[in-house]
């Protein structure tokens, strides 16, 4: 054995991990596992090992009152802004905490591609440091924070708050850890559970050795990653309890957590009246992200055509940034399809719909676009994948969670073929923004940081 392999017993000791979730053979995970341990990608297989006993310091108990205004700094490699839906909900808390705190933003920002949401961010007084990706370092932060900032040797700043998914390299900086009082992050999505999905796809549908193993390795990759942050950071923040659910099971993670869903957006959702296209199915998403396609292939491969049988001449109609076509490629001669890409405002779009879809079977997080199809009371079907997050939108009328392809059908199908009920639409509109308002998540993190720092 070399001296980076697993031993038999700490092999079992990963596989108890994976007993935890269940839903994949342990057979089959112990032979993958086996493999990745006799090959030259046993050092990521050794990393995630040792990510599992973890340690981290603990946080610095503040000497100021609750009442104070607390110093922030956000560290992202997204920029906050209104183009994007992570961007967009750090925007708007950005924004809202500069209110009534000191923001300090470190953020990656290239090609002045959002100078609107950079002048916002400014003009609400909210200090700006932008860098590209060569830049964003401990160094750099911990330059900011000592000179523009004007922090010395000995003052802190009050939370280091670093946002999904690369801030995670200042993790490991103990002058960053020693220049803050709390370290939090925000998981947008679970990755490691993304991958962990992926890997139970693969189990399900059929697989090769090769595609299995590629796939273990992605999620033994994000795993440490996460099994690290679960440990090392002060706070975690998920967009769901199924994210929090997964990490604490698998990794046994000892940092304090909160589940802060992501909050329909005044900056993007322009409520407008519009008359509906009775026979669009609208599909909204940034198609950078696979699961978006992904949900599409799936859509189009199991669904599509089973509602032209009833309905020949809807349509489905796909809105959003990113390559789109990448989501059609295959079924280009279906007809039916709308291929729309980008657009200024989505609000119109929205409201225009007849049926909303969120046909999501890979990924985690929550889907911020349900939230916006329910703020217009549009009628959703969804996956379950889908809807997470969003349990409390299922006791409405206009809002069906399918367990399988046969009632996605039957959620599309009935939906087109019924009247729209003004008052179904307003009873999923009031609910959805009383539940996924910004005040309420904006609470819930402040009420985390206090709760670490005093």
């Amino acid at each position: 054995m070399n001296k980076g392999n697993l031993s038999c017993q700490e092999i079992e000791f990963v596989l108890e991990r994976f007993s935890r979730i269940g839903e994949i053979d342990l057979k089959l995970l112990r032979a993958s596992l086996e493999r990745i341990n006799q090959s030259t990608n046993v050092y990521i297989l050794r990393s995630f090992y040792q990510s599992l006993f973890f340690t981290r310091s603990l946080p610095i108990k503040s000497e100021r009152r609750p009442g104070e205004r607390l110093k922030i700094v956000f560290a992202t490699a997204i920029f906050p802004s209104v183009r994007h839906g992570g961007g967009l909900r750090l925007f708007d808390l950005i924004i809202d905490l500069s209110k009534e705190h000191d923001v300090f933003l470190f953020s990656i920002y290239s090609n002045n591609s959002d100078i609107d949401s950079l002048r916002a961010l400014e003009g609400a007084g909210v200090r700006v440091n932008i860098t590209d990706d060569t830049n964003f370092t401990p160094e750099t932060l911990l330059s900011l924070i000592r000179n523009q900032l004007g922090y010395v040797e000995q003052e802190q700043i009050d939370v280091l708050q670093l946002e999904f998914p690369d801030s995670l390299r200042f993790l490991y900086d103990e002058r960053l850890r020693w220049h803050s009082k709390m370290i939090s992050y925000t998981l947008m999505e679970s990755v490691s559970r993304r991958c962990y999905i992926d890997l139970k796809n693969l189990y399900a549908g059929g697989y090769s050795a090769k595609e299995f193993d590629l796939a273990f390795l992605e999620f033994l990759r994000e795993g440490q990653r996460e099994a690290e942050a679960s440990k090392y950071c002060d706070l975690n923040i998920f967009v769901t309890a199924h994210d929090r659910e997964f990490n604490e099971v698998f990794f046994g993670a000892n940092t304090r957590s909160e589940v802060v869903p992501t909050w329909l957006s005044s900056s993007q959702i322009e409520m407008i009246e519009s008359s509906v296209d009775k026979n669009s199915v609208l599909f909204l998403a940034s198609f950078q992200h696979q699961p978006n396609i992904d949900g599409v292939r799936w859509y189009l491969k199991n669904i599509h055509a089973e509602v032209q049988k009833t309905h020949p001449d809807y349509r489905l109609i796909l809105v959003g940034n990113g390559p789109i076509f990448e989501a059609v490629k295959g079924f280009e001669d279906m007809e039916g399809i709308e291929v729309v890409g980008w657009v200024d405002k989505i609000s119109p779009w929205i409201a225009k719909a007849k049926v909303c879809i969120s046909p999501i079977v890979s990924g985690a997080g929550i889907r911020g676009k349900v939230i916006q199809y329910t703020a217009f009371g549009r009628p959703v079907v969804s996956t379950k994948l889908g809807a997470e997050g969003l349990e409390e939108l299922e006791k409405c009328s206009n809002f069906r969670v399918a367990s399988n392809v046969s009632e996605f059908i039957d959620g599309v199908v009935s939906f087109l073929s019924a009247p729209d009920e003004p008052g179904d639409a307003l009873v999923l509109s009031r609910v959805t923004q009383k539940l996924f308002g910004l005040s309420a998540g904006k609470e819930k993190i402040l009420n985390a940081y206090r709760t670490g720092l005093y």
